[in-house]
């Protein structure tokens, strides 16, 4: 955890983006005389987006169509800066009660270079958020692509009112879900 810690106070103090969140402070706090943890401070959120469905509520339309705006204006202003975030899920979309939306958990986010190379580490992300190309640790690694399906995955999420592919309990139950529901691209096609 130390190196995911990191890695999120080394972004996130170099980020600044109404719809990414932003890191107040970092502490330490002691649970006894021998143990120190590292505290970050971010502003309090109310709701995150998981928890808010997983209540029962149904988006709108026009709420569906202004939360995607917002993580699309966060995830393009986190790709402009050459960073994949690699955990994008519902669960990691903060809602407060004016309706200010951000994305959090930079833990597992990290910068790639101008080849849009690094190699895959599975587990990244939430099993029912992992894009294909993860799954079979395509050669040319992550990219951009991973955070658009985590995104894909939250927009089926909001208009069906559950996760997609929340009946997929490991890796192979989970490609066969997404190649029961969309079919699988001929592997020549592949990168």
């Amino acid at each position: 955890h130390c190196v995911n810690t990191y890695r999120e106070i080394t972004l996130l103090s170099k980020l600044n983006h109404k719809n990414i969140i932003s890191l107040i402070n970092v502490g330490y706090c002691k649970d006894d005389k021998y143990n120190k943890h590292i505290v970050l401070v971010f502003n309090y959120f109310h709701h995150d987006l998981f928890g808010i469905m997983a209540k029962g509520i149904k988006m709108n339309d026009i709420q569906i169509t202004y939360i995607s705006k917002y993580i699309a204006e966060g995830l393009s202003y986190l790709h402009n800066e050459s960073i994949v975030h690699r955990d994008i899920k519902s669960a990691n979309i903060l809602i407060d009660n004016n309706g200010n939306l951000k994305i959090a958990d930079l833990g597992l986010a990290v910068k790639i270079n101008n080849n849009f190379q690094l190699a895959f580490h599975i587990p990244v992300c939430t099993l029912m958020y992992q894009a294909p190309e993860s799954l079979f640790q395509v050669k040319s690694g992550y990219s951009f692509k991973a955070d658009v399906w985590g995104f894909g995955c939250i927009l089926a999420e909001l208009v069906l009112g559950y996760p997609l592919f929340s009946v997929a309990k490991n890796y192979i139950q989970l490609i066969e879900v997404i190649i029961t529901r969309f079919g699988i691209e001929q592997f020549e096609n592949w990168p």
